[in-house]
């Protein structure tokens, strides 16, 4: 078994090899989706622009409602891509499905809901120096 190679065996004694990421691809993924989580945040912001958002906050406080619910939405754009990704597309994002990679479990199944966001909320952690 090499160093990088995830090996299991299934309770019918059936041995499943796969293959781990290097770095490489993994930089690559993830720079794919963090500009992706990019685009979307500036096509956010530019909508806001174009529907008058800095008039609407000079004149009422709707305008000051819109630029909370943007601050949240950016917020779920940043920590929901990840994991909404994750879960619905077996392990994948944008980035992974380009670069052919997958997060799966300890056992080898896709992750759930639940990890994937146990997950991504930790990334925090992960991208401190």
């Amino acid at each position: 078994m090499l160093d990088d190679e995830l090996l299991i065996e299934t309770p019918e004694r059936v041995e499943l090899h796969y293959i781990l990421a290097n770095v490489g691809n993994r930089f690559l993924a993830a720079a794919i989706d963090h500009l992706l989580q990019v685009l979307l945040v500036l096509l956010l912001v530019l909508t806001l622009y174009l529907i008058g958002l800095p008039r609407w906050m000079a004149q009422s406080t709707l305008g000051v409602w819109v630029a909370a619910l943007a601050i949240l939405a950016i917020f779920a754009i940043y920590w929901g891509y990840f994991a909404l990704f994750e879960t619905f597309w077996n392990g994948q994002t944008p980035g992974k499905r380009i670069m052919k990679l997958r997060v799966v479990r300890e056992d080898g199944r896709p992750i759930r809901f639940f990890e994937a966001a146990v997950r991504n909320l930790l990334r925090i952690i992960d991208i401190a120096p």
